[in-house]
């Protein structure tokens, strides 16, 4: 009778260590999984706040060169007719037509580049030479794969972000976040110059920037200018989007390839 009490006694106290053991596990697993959670959270409000930062710059920039290239609309007085003929009502039904169509290409275009901008910042949080899934970029940002894939390739594309995308694997690995400082020049003087500079510290010229990839045009780079509104960009940017979207960047109107005109520095001093 005293073996078995005591047996009794050994497995109850062995019993209990392991439920110990198994509660500490259990806590352990809790508070990692709230530590994941509470970093997914935390890039993701930082990346949205990065974000918006970034479309408002794109937008103040975007109403800087309409008004530099005098593409600003005037307020227009609206047309009041005591009787309108047939004619005069299909003029302001195709105005009103071509208004809402206007609107609903800007709309658009800013849904797809703040799309761009949402991966930017995911891919240059990511660190250097770490390949990163593109599941796993697909998860932080909530688009399809399709435009994930199709969003990075033009990044790197353009040249905003360096990198790799390796399809077989579906895998990118970034190389590095931006270009080097060494590689952006003005391009009048060659001056070594930043991607925030307005104006060029030496010639006091203001930066030409691609209306594509928002980037500083470098001297000696092929300019490419839209012939409906002379938007500036970097020649091959533009083709390539032209021939992909079938638009300009800047004015959204329809423009062929051969409405890509190529336009040198001694014109552009002018």
């Amino acid at each position: 009778m005293i073996d078995l009490a005591l047996w009794w006694v050994i497995l109850l106290i062995a019993l209990s260590v392991f439920m110990f053991f198994v509660l500490i596990l259990v806590i352990l697993l809790i508070i990692v999984k709230r530590a994941n959670t509470r970093s997914k959270n935390s890039l993701q409000t930082k990346i949205q706040t990065r974000i918006a930062r970034d479309r408002e710059k794109v937008k103040q920039r975007m109403d800087r060169d309409r008004e530099r290239l005098g593409l600003t609309k005037k307020k227009e007085q609206p047309i009041t007719l005591t009787s309108k003929s047939p004619k005069e009502k299909l003029f302001i039904d195709q105005t009103n037509n071509q208004e809402t169509i206007s609107k609903t290409k800007m709309s658009l275009y800013l849904k797809e580049e703040d799309k761009i901008q949402k991966i930017k910042e995911i891919l240059i949080e990511f660190r250097m030479n770490v390949p990163v899934q593109i599941s796993r970029i697909v998860q932080l940002s909530n688009l399809p794969e399709k435009e994930v894939i199709d969003y990075i390739k033009r990044l790197i594309t353009n040249g905003v972000i360096i990198g790799d995308f390796l399809e077989l694997e579906n895998v990118f690995i970034k190389t590095s976040q931006f270009k080097p400082k060494s590689e952006i020049t003005c391009f009048f003087c060659g001056n070594p110059i930043t991607a925030l500079n307005s104006k060029c510290t030496k010639c006091q010229r203001e930066v030409i920037k691609c209306s594509v990839c928002k980037l500083p045009i470098s001297f000696g780079e092929e300019v490419g200018k839209c012939s409906l509104c002379e938007a500036s960009a970097h020649l091959n940017h533009l083709q390539e989007w032209v021939k992909t979207q079938g638009k300009c960047p800047y004015c959204l109107q329809e423009l062929p390839e051969e409405g890509i005109f190529i336009e040198n520095r001694d014109e552009m001093k002018k």
